[in-house]
């Protein structure tokens, strides 16, 4: 509860008076301001918090809650990462159930129907390529700790590819996307090149105009 308090109190949402009678709330309220004052915390604006377009599990507050018991219980978070050789071992790290008041909420104040918030197996999927993999490559470059960044790259090897805008994109233009590491490359490829419109300098693109025949449109179709 402490931890919630803090986080839900340093990232502006624990500012506001409900209308709606919240005791858990006002319980964090209560707390906070002890812990603010304590640790001299400032809380930023409240408003920087995205919810357009996104699905109610994908709410900050399901966000911030997940690491919130994520960090209470998972002690020594980094070494445990560092030490897990295995995909799902990782995974298993990263899979928590927030406190029970989230169960019926998605937000403060607003009872939900009951579902369990913990994080879905894509979400878990999302998390070790975004997160564990690069901490793990860069730990292992760092250190000279050549075990880490070859098992960085099999966790990648090991994960389905992202699907998002740009993998689709790519996929219809003919590219086998099998993996992860291959949709982490097809998006750092649409970053530096195609977002950049630098199709002169990407393999792909020069092959594509060298190809083409001269009476089409000079478009790699990314």
């Amino acid at each position: 509860m402490q931890v919630e308090a803090l986080l839900f109190g340093t990232a502006g949402l624990l500012e506001k008076d409900l209308e709606a009678d919240d005791p858990y709330y006002r319980l964090l309220q209560k707390e906070y301001r002890f812990l603010r004052h304590k640790f001299r915390c400032e809380p930023m604006e409240a408003v920087h918090w995205k919810f357009l377009r996104l699905r109610p599990v994908n709410f900050p507050h399901i966000r911030i809650a997940q690491l919130a018991v994520l960090c209470s219980q998972r002690r020594g978070l980094l070494s445990r990462v560092l030490e897990t050789e295995s995909l799902a071992g990782v995974k298993a790290l990263f899979d928590v159930q927030p406190s029970a008041y989230w169960e019926t909420h998605y937000i403060f104040g607003k009872e939900s129907a009951r579902r369990s918030k913990r994080l879905g197996n894509r979400s878990l999927d999302l998390l070790v390529i975004n997160t564990v993999v690069p901490f793990l490559y860069t730990y292992g470059m760092q250190t000279g700790e050549e075990h880490l960044c070859n098992r960085a790259q099999h966790f990648l090897e090991s994960l389905p590819a992202e699907d998002n805008r740009v993998v689709r994109s790519w996929k219809e233009a003919g590219v086998e996307v099998r993996d992860a590491a291959a949709s982490q490359a097809i998006l750092e490829l649409q970053q530096t090149y195609c977002d950049r419109d630098s199709c002169l300098s990407c393999r792909f693109g020069y092959e594509f105009i060298r190809r083409a025949d001269p009476s089409d449109t000079l478009s790699c179709g990314i």
